[in-house]
């Protein structure tokens, strides 16, 4: 799930470049459907034609084109368009007729919905349509409906002629094209790590900024419960006091419990100077309210200053630290002319201060990938020769050239949040045997996404996924991840563990594909007796905390490991 964050104006490059370092969420695995029939050819859809018009977008390279009529994608699509219009939502007729005096609400009704019924303002803070057993009954009368194209085109009329006007004004058009992207925004919601986004004109993005969005990881389980998944420690989030498992009861006073989700985060926009209220629900028994302002910050992930920090660590043994947030470019940077330029300022200043470097620990934790031009040329710096990475549909290989950054031993340090060219450029180091990984198991995001603008669109993109990644020995990461050659937590509370993981299991019992076994070169052991003989850590968190300071307890401990190697190993 993404790490709450405010999106400042930025030029038409910035822009992309900040599209495309998504940070990403967790993927829910995909539910089996019946898929209904592909429409035939020529048929013409009037008021869901921009569907269509994705459909033929997605045939050519997306991963799974055969999903692309699936029951639950129009269904959705249906709901979210219902939802645009405002305080009206869609059930299946069924289910409404036997809650109908608890649900409330005005019907709108032409003849023409088959299957559904379109409430106009119902009441969804009902106590009795809001027990979880009526909930899980609502999902079973949805999943039994044959949803196709068509019964959307039905809904999406029924739409267009509640909102239209003898004259047609400038208001009906603007209220049609929210209706038509909310419809756009929940089909593509149901595909494959697909998403709808929504930029800024070129012109617009000159204009003072007036609205900021706020992205909230959010899951939704069996009962429609609006569930925050994990957020990191050092998300705006945390720092106003929500937590993972939150339930979100409402938004602005507005329940969300019967929401989609492409709906709610458009809920969580709004106009600078304002802020949004958020009601949740922790340990099922205690309610708090939450007041985000919004503010600009000025700053952005792309900022060039923010993609890469960097310093020389001391101590028995010398490293060069750097920390890369994302691999990402602007008008005049992109991050691997910052690694190289970070290098040789490092370098250049330990020559002067007469310190010798022994190692370059390369830190991707927290880092989503980016773009893969740059996560490639990343491993370019430095694996000296071979495959490093290939990908399908079309079929593309990719190889290490002019390696630059060889001289010194690599550690690479990952964590749950490192995810897709991050993992794949721990798999290719630990591969190509250029050095070992540290930290914990990675997300387990191995895709190559495409961004194209929607047909007809000058302000949409739709980001889909069009191949996975595969290590250079064929085998894919996604939903497996990388594991650690030596496995440190980030917790105050865990010792990295020091010994040998059982045959094709990581440390946490999980079974990992043969790529992705540990590095057999380690001695953990002997590398463990070094440290705990000779290591810094303790006494520097220690320290730290008599200060105040809140340790970075997963570099302290490999900073450690890695002097550990150095010490006792070739």
């Amino acid at each position: 799930m993404k790490q709450i964050s405010f999106h400042s104006p930025l030029t038409l490059i910035a822009s992309f470049s900040f599209l495309l370092f998504l940070l990403y969420c967790q993927l829910p695995k995909q539910k089996q459907e019946t898929l209904t029939s592909w429409p035939g050819v020529g048929k013409t859809y009037h008021y869901s034609k921009q569907i269509t018009e994705i459909k033929n977008l997605l045939r050519r390279n997306y991963i799974f084109p055969k999903d692309l009529n699936l029951p639950s994608a129009h269904l959705t699509a249906a709901i979210t368009a219902t939802e645009r219009w405002g305080n009206h939502i869609v059930l299946p007729k069924s289910f409404y007729h036997k809650y109908k005096s608890a649900i409330n609400g005005n019907v709108i009704q032409d003849g023409k919905l088959a299957q559904l019924v379109m409430i106009q303002t119902p009441d969804l803070d009902n106590q009795t349509i809001n027990n979880d057993e009526v909930i899980l009954e609502l999902e079973e009368e949805f999943a039994k409906l044959s949803f196709d194209q068509d019964q959307l085109e039905e809904v999406m009329a029924v739409l267009y002629k509640q909102i239209k006007t003898p004259s047609s004004d400038i208001v009906s058009k603007q209220e049609w094209e929210k209706i038509e992207i909310g419809a756009l925004e929940g089909y593509v919601s149901k595909l494959f790590e697909s998403t709808i986004i929504q930029q800024e004109t070129w012109e617009d993005s000159f204009k003072p900024q007036t609205s900021i969005s706020i992205s909230i990881p959010i899951k939704e389980s069996k009962t429609k419960r609006k569930i925050i998944t994990k957020l990191k420690k050092t998300s705006f989030l945390n720092k106003i006091g929500l937590q993972t498992d939150d339930e979100i009861l409402s938004i602005n006073g507005n329940s969300v419990r019967f929401i989609s989700i492409p709906t709610i985060e458009q809920m969580l926009k709004g106009k600078v100077g304002e802020s949004i209220k958020i009601t949740i629900l922790r340990n099922k028994n205690q309610i708090h309210h939450y007041e985000i302002p919004l503010k600009t910050n000025g700053t952005s992930i792309t900022n060039e200053n923010k993609s890469i920090e960097a310093k020389i660590q001391t101590g028995k043994y010398n490293f060069i630290h750097m920390k890369v947030l994302g691999f990402v470019k602007g008008i005049d940077f992109d991050s691997i002319k910052l690694i190289k330029e970070n290098y040789t300022s490092l370098m250049e200043e330990a020559k002067s201060k007469k310190i010798t470097i022994h190692g370059f620990l390369l830190d991707l934790r927290d880092n989503s990938g980016g773009y893969l031009d740059l996560v490639t040329e990343c491993m370019r710096l430095f694996v000296t020769k071979g495959l490093l990475y290939t990908t399908r549909a079309p079929n593309n290989e990719y190889y290490a050239t002019n390696s630059v950054l060889i001289e010194l031993p690599l550690i690479v340090l990952i964590n749950e949040d490192t995810g897709s060219g991050s993992e794949l450029i721990a798999g290719v180091v630990r591969y190509h045997n250029r050095g070992a990984i540290f930290g914990t198991k990675s997300f387990g995001h191995g895709l190559v996404h495409t961004l194209r603008s929607v047909p007809g669109s000058a302000t949409l993109l739709i980001k889909y996924p069009t191949s996975f990644l595969y290590l250079p020995n064929g085998e894919k990461f996604h939903n497996i991840g990388i594991s650690p050659d030596l496995w440190i937590s980030e917790e105050a509370n865990e010792s990295p563990r020091y010994s040998k993981p059982i045959s094709k299991l990581n440390e946490n019992g999980e079974g990992t594909n043969n790529g992705n076994l540990p590095n057999s070169k380690l001695d953990l052991q002997k590398i463990g007796q070094w440290v705990e003989k000779n290591g810094s850590a303790k006494q520097i968190i220690q320290t730290e905390l008599q200060k105040g300071q809140t340790p970075d307890y997963q570099l302290l401990h490999s900073l450690d490991a890695f002097a550990g190697i150095l010490a006792t190993q070739n």
